[in-house]
């Protein structure tokens, strides 16, 4: 398995994170949207993926 840094790259370039991508409670509101839109609950879906 490869590691994961975590680290974003553009052009094979490594590049920073936006102010607005480390914004923890904008983040949240944007997974609460996806989830009200989508049908989606990522809490089941990462509770279904390390239940196998």
């Amino acid at each position: 398995m490869a590691k994961i840094s975590g680290r974003y790259f553009y052009n094979r370039k490594p590049i920073g994170v936006s102010r607005l991508a480390r914004d923890k409670v904008l983040s949240e509101k944007l997974f609460r949207w996806t989830e009200a839109h989508t049908g989606m609950s990522f809490l089941e879906v990462a509770k279904n993926i390390h239940s196998d």
